[in-house]
C-alpha cells in the first residue's frame, strides 16, 4: 500500500471574509439544485458511476 505525502506547512494568506461568504452560498445554492443528467461522454459521469457501484 502507497501512502501519500502531504506537505503541512502553515502559509500566512490575505482572505476576504465576503468572498467566502458569497461562494459559501453559491455552494449551497448549487446544492438544493436538480442533479443534471449525465452525458455518456462525460468523463466526471463515468468515473462517478465505475466508483458508486
Amino acid at each position: 500500500m502507497i501512502l501519500q505525502q502531504f506537505h503541512t506547512d502553515l502559509v500566512k494568506m490575505d482572505v476576504s471574509i465576503e468572498d467566502a461568504e458569497k461562494l459559501f452560498k453559491e455552494a449551497i445554492q448549487t446544492l438544493k439544485e436538480e442533479i443534471p443528467y449525465k452525458a455518456e461522454d462525460c468523463q466526471y459521469c463515468v468515473y462517478i458511476d465505475e466508483n458508486n457501484a
